[in-house]
C-alpha cells in the first residue's frame, strides 16, 4: 500500500512507496527537498500529515534520539512509541525544557553541566536530581545570573575572572565570594560598564596578585610635588600603568617614563588628556589606535594624515 503525501515546501502531491522504511530517505519529487531534513513541523498543513508519516506504518526504530526529542516537543502524544534509551543528555535537556512532564522517563546521569544549566534556568524544580559537580565556572555563572537561590551549592573556585565579571554585573551581592585576583583588565572593564560601584576593589587591589594595582592606589593618593622617597616604585610602572595613572592624575607627568607607552597606551591617554600630545611618539600608533583616538579627539587628524603618508 502506498500513501499520498503533500510536500510542505512546494505543495506537490506525490506517493510514498511502502518499500521506503527510513523516513530520512523521503525526498520530494518536485523540489528535491528532504522532507525530514529541517524537522520544521510548522510547515505541515495538518496533524494528519504527521499521522501518515509517523503512524502505524512507520518503522519507529529508525528514529534517533535527536529525532525523538524534536518530534515529542511538537507532538508529545507519540511518546508511547519512543525508545527512551536513545535520547542523549542534550536530547533530554531540549525535550524537558519544552515538555517537563517526561521527567520521570529521564536518565539524569546523561546530563552534563551545560545541559543542567540550560534545564535549571528554565525549570529550577529539577534541581534535586542535579549532580552539581558537573557544573563548571560558565555553568555556575549562567545559572546564578538567573537563579541566585542556588548559591548555597555553588563551587566558587570554578569561576574565572570573566565568569565573575559577568555574574557581578547582575548579582553584585556575591562580591564577598569573589577572588579579585582572577580578574583581568578586560574583566574589570566589563564589570565597570554595568556596575561602577566596584571601582573601590579595583583601586585598592587588596585581593589582586598584580602588584602594580596596589602601587596605583598608593600613587593616586600621593602629592606629585612631594619629595620622592621611593624612587624604585616608578620603575615598576609599565606603559599601561602610566596611561592609566595619568588619566586620573595628570600631575604625575613630571615623573613619567614616556618611552614605555605603546600606541594603544597613548590612544587611551590622549582621549582624556590631550595636553600630552607634544610628548607622544606618533610612530608607535597602529590604525586601530588612530580609530580609537580620533573618535573622541578629531583635532589630531593632521597627525594621522602625516602618519598615514609615511606609514611608520
Amino acid at each position: 500500500m502506498a500513501f499520498q503525501l503533500k510536500c510542505p515546501v512546494c505543495g506537490i502531491h506525490f506517493i510514498r512507496p511502502p518499500s521506503i522504511k527510513n523516513i530520512d530517505d523521503i525526498v520530494c519529487f518536485g523540489c528535491g527537498e528532504a522532507l525530514i531534513s529541517s524537522w520544521n513541523f510548522d510547515k505541515f498543513h495538518s496533524d494528519e500529515w504527521c499521522r501518515i508519516l509517523f503512524g502505524a506504518q512507520c518503522s519507529w526504530e529508525n528514529l534517533s534520539g535527536f529525532n525523538w526529542q524534536i518530534l515529542l516537543r511538537r507532538y508529545p502524544r507519540f511518546s508511547k512509541w519512543c525508545d527512551w534509551d536513545k535520547l542523549s543528555g542534550m536530547d533530554w535537556c531540549m525535550l524537558l525544557c519544552k515538555r517537563p512532564q517526561f521527567y520521570d522517563r529521564c536518565d539524569w546521569w546523561k546530563l552534563s553541566g551545560v545541559h543542567w544549566r540550560g534545564l535549571l534556568r528554565k525549570h529550577p524544580r529539577f534541581a534535586k536530581w542535579c549532580d552539581w559537580d558537573k557544573l563548571d565556572g560558565p555553568d555556575w555563572c549562567s545559572l546564578l545570573c538567573r537563579h541566585p537561590r542556588f548559591h548555597s551549592v555553588c563551587n566558587w573556585e570554578t569561576l574565572d575572572g570573566r565568569d565573575w565579571a559577568i555574574l557581578l554585573c547582575t548579582q553584585p551581592q556575591f562580591s564577598h565570594k569573589c577572588d579579585w585576583s582572577k580578574l583581568s583588565d578586560r574583566d574589570w572593564k566589563i564589570l565597570f560598564s554595568r556596575n561602577p560601584d566596584f571601582q573601590c576593589e579595583y583601586w585598592n587591589g587588596q585581593y589582586s596578585s598584580d602588584r602594580s594595582w596596589k602601587l596605583r592606589h598608593h600613587l593616586i593618593t600621593t602629592n606629585p610635588s612631594e619629595p620622592d622617597e621611593e624612587k624604585d616604585k616608578w620603575n615598576q610602572l609599565d606603559g599601561q600603568d602610566w596611561s592609566w595613572l595619568l588619566r586620573e592624575r595628570p600631575g604625575f607627568s613630571i615623573r613619567c617614563k614616556w618611552g614605555k607607552l605603546t600606541g594603544g597606551d597613548w590612544s587611551w591617554l590622549l582621549r582624556e588628556q590631550p595636553q600630552f600630545a607634544d610628548k607622544c611618539d606618533w610612530r608607535k600608533f597602529r590604525e586601530c589606535d588612530w580609530d580609537f583616538l580620533l573618535s573622541a579627539q578629531p583635532q589630531f587628524y593632521n597627525q594621522y594624515e602625516h602618519w598615514k603618508k609615511y606609514h611608520y
